[in-house]
């Protein structure tokens, strides 16, 4: 390990940086009210753009930035859930038939119960932290 501690280092920096983003969004959605994300996200995009913002809750929801359903944030659409659910399902199969098994099976189990959690949750931190949104568009009318 110290035969490369340069390398270490860069990996290990690179690694609690993104856990660091990964955290923030978490905390984002976890802790702080809709209304203040909202509002946050407007001062930024209008600072952002350098003039006043004419948008509507609407097309806020569209941009599939804050799309909620009950005060939630929704970035996970319909067929991704139903995927991962799918994946955990076969991956569990393969485990208590004995197919996948040591270390392989552990890390696949683990990922498999993020895969459930974050399909029942509709919600991977991953997702918001990349901005990426498999919620279908609504189309204005």
């Amino acid at each position: 390990m110290n035969r490369y501690a340069p390398w270490r280092d860069y990996v290990f920096g690179l690694l609690a940086r993104r856990l660091s983003s990964v955290m923030a969004v978490v905390n984002e959605i976890a802790f702080r009210r809709m209304d203040a994300r909202v509002a946050g996200l407007l001062h930024e995009r209008a600072r952002a753009a350098g003039r006043t913002l004419k948008l509507t809750h609407q097309d806020i929801a569209a941009q599939g930035i804050i799309e909620t359903g009950r005060g939630t944030v929704i970035v996970l659409g319909t067929v991704d859930r139903v995927v991962r659910v799918v994946i955990a399902a076969v991956v569990g199969l393969l485990i208590l038939t004995g197919q996948l098994t040591g270390v392989l099976a552990v890390i696949l189990g683990v990922f498999s119960v993020v895969f459930v959690a974050t399909s029942l949750f509709g919600f991977c931190p991953l997702y918001a932290l990349f901005g990426i949104s498999t919620c279908p568009r609504q189309v204005k009318q």
